[in-house]
């Protein structure tokens, strides 16, 4: 999945931004602070922005695990609680097995389905943000 971000996501590249875990509770994304810095020397709030919307992404994707299915960010919202001074840190955790299963169940039967994820931010192991989102999977069905 780095690899795919990295040669289909330009803004990844640049951020530098990394998988430092993936199993099966959680997903967390990385990235330095130096390219990703603001003004005031700590985290530009796009960066953050932007890592926490692709941790969420990578979770969804995961989720509709085929590779002909499209995911995409339906909404979000971004709560800033302190600013980011060390290493950007994104975790997701998967959703419970209740909410899987009706995603799992809606991409069969409707060839679309919408998650609710929650990420929380991080400046090296401090809380520093937190962002919900809402993902959709759409099935390429080859019409239209």
């Amino acid at each position: 999945m780095e690899q795919w971000w990295r040669e289909g996501i330009p803004l990844v590249a640049a951020m530098d931004a990394r998988i430092e875990k993936l199993d099966d509770r959680e997903l967390i994304v990385c990235a330095p602070l130096a390219p990703n810095r603001n003004h005031m020397a700590t985290a530009f709030g796009g960066s953050l922005l932007a890592l926490a919307t692709l941790t969420g992404w990578g979770i969804a994707k995961l989720l509709a695990g085929e590779t002909a299915t499209h995911v995409v960010i339906q909404r979000s919202q971004m709560k800033f609680l302190r600013p980011v001074n060390g290493q950007l840190r994104a975790r997701c955790r998967w959703p419970d097995d209740k909410e899987r299963k009706r995603f799992d169940k809606s991409l069969a039967r409707k060839n679309r389905a919408r998650i609710d994820l929650e990420i929380t931010l991080f400046s090296d192991t401090t809380k520093a943000a937190e962002f919900s989102g809402r993902f959709a999977a759409l099935r390429d069905t080859g019409y239209g």
